[in-house]
């Protein structure tokens, strides 16, 4: 029987591993980034990986989703009061 993970860890545990693939397609960028490459910047096991990942491309398509998501909540925090109101 495995243990149970809160949600809160696995969001935080994906948040992790999209920022070391982060710094990883940084580095190598997109074709010569692996999968192998992300699990040694992250110090986790290929099975951690996949567990959250189904491959290169997955990985960055969710990275690109959350620095929409980033980007979002920074405009969303501006305030929008200044905007077109001269």
């Amino acid at each position: 029987m495995s243990p149970k993970v809160s949600n809160q860890y696995k969001t935080n545990k994906r948040k992790e591993l999209l920022e070391a693939a982060k710094r990883v397609f940084i580095q190598k960028g997109y074709i010569q980034a692996t999968m192998q490459d992300i699990i040694d910047e992250a110090g986790i096991s290929r099975g951690a990986l996949y567990s959250y990942f189904n491959n290169i491309q997955h990985v960055f398509e969710e990275l690109l989703k959350l620095e929409d998501k980033m980007d979002i909540l920074y405009f969303k925090k501006e305030d929008r009061s200044s905007f077109g109101n001269s």
